[in-house]
């Protein structure tokens, strides 16, 4: 194996990849993957649940092979090379020796045939489609807040990808809120419901930005190809919680709010609250909105700001860490809240660039 490369080209191509956590200090996961096929550089970071192929295209001759090399003795010695150096990268009698003009380093090595291989991951009677990587970024970053973390019901650690006929779905929800989004596209799609868990998407929002993408599915895992990258993750073994009969119940009173307006009152109010509770509390009276905190002993933070609203007085009380996320993402200058009268619970539902998104927050007794 030889070939060269630009400092920056590496070292930009490596930090997308990240650092994945070696969760049982497995010591062939403290390497990366060097390959080198059709003056193609694969760069494969690895650990238990996520596979990161990171593609980089290679200029003038280089000679095919693949060897694994410690990740921080490679990434340190690239970043303390001069800047814009084009650096000399050949595997001899099992050492990778790493050289730019009088600067040489030769690292200690271990066969790739000990790098875990994915590609038995996805096998037979694998779905295969593709999705707009801009459509799919927006489905999960407006839903994936809603993730558990560390729920007991495993199920929740994830966000539940669903395709039928022509739409696709992304939903994430930890019990005490639910996030949906929801895209109709032009053309019919494989049935399909999995789980991704947690880790897989924080990792999958750093890599989708333009273009199509084209998703394998196996049993339990999952595969997305880009144009300089390859993403593969395990799935979870579960089944999500049917939250269809949250959505049938529309019954309860709708209130017109400027979300910009919501949020920084919001924000304002949360300099005073109880660290405990976190809770934020909601009254409704006559197309006013008043928002009010509490912390002990006595201190209290309160702001009222206008809305359209019919109807009796309403009180209630919400998590402040479960609408904040919510308002973070809305496009919307003003949004419609319907407060369910079976539970109290809030319903946001919105459209923006064609994808429906909605939100149920559950209340906190007061």
């Amino acid at each position: 194996m030889k070939f060269n490369i630009i400092r920056e080209n590496f070292l930009n191509n490596f930090y997308q990849l990240n650092l994945l956590t070696n969760i049982n200090n497995i010591y062939i996961y403290n390497n990366i993957l060097l390959k080198i096929k059709n003056n193609t550089l694969l760069i494969i970071n690895a650990n238990q649940d996520i596979e990161i192929i990171s593609k980089i295209k290679l200029n003038g001759k280089n000679e095919d092979g693949n060897i694994t090399v410690s990740t921080n003795n490679f990434i340190n010695i690239l970043k303390n090379l001069p800047k814009k150096s084009n650096i000399l990268i050949e595997l001899k009698q099992n050492l990778l020796i790493i050289k730019y003009k009088k600067i040489k380093f030769c690292l200690s090595t271990l066969p790739a045939c000990n790098f875990p291989n994915t590609d038995k991951w996805i096998i037979k009677n694998k779905l295969e489609f593709k999705l707009n990587q801009y459509i799919f970024k927006n489905l999960i970053e407006n839903t994936y807040f809603a993730m558990s973390n560390n729920n007991f019901e495993y199920y929740l650690n994830g966000i539940l990808l669903e395709t039928k006929n022509n739409i696709v779905k992304c939903t994430a929800s930890d019990g005490y809120r639910l996030s949906i989004s929801t895209f109709n596209i032009n053309e019919d799609l494989p049935f399909c419901k999995i789980i991704i868990p947690k880790k897989g998407i924080n990792e999958i929002i750093k890599f989708l930005k333009n273009g199509n993408i084209k998703l394998e599915i196996g049993k339990n895992n999952i595969r997305m190809y880009g144009k300089n990258f390859i993403f593969t993750s395990k799935l979870i073994n579960g089944n999500y919680p049917n939250y269809e009969n949250l959505l049938k119940n529309q019954n309860g009173k709708n209130f017109e709010i400027n979300s910009d307006n919501f949020k920084k009152a919001l924000k304002r109010v949360s300099i005073l609250i109880s660290e405990k509770f976190n809770v934020v509390y909601l009254t409704l009276n006559n197309n006013l909105l008043k928002i009010k905190t509490r912390k002990p002993p006595k201190e209290i933070a309160e702001e009222i700001i206008k809305i359209k609203y019919k109807g009796p007085k309403i009180k209630i009380g919400i998590n402040l860490n479960y609408i904040l996320p919510i308002l973070n993402f809305l496009k919307k200058k003003n949004i419609n809240i319907l407060i369910k009268s079976l539970d109290n619970s809030i319903q946001i539902t919105y459209i923006n660039n064609n994808i429906k998104y909605l939100h149920i927050i559950m209340p906190v007794i007061i």
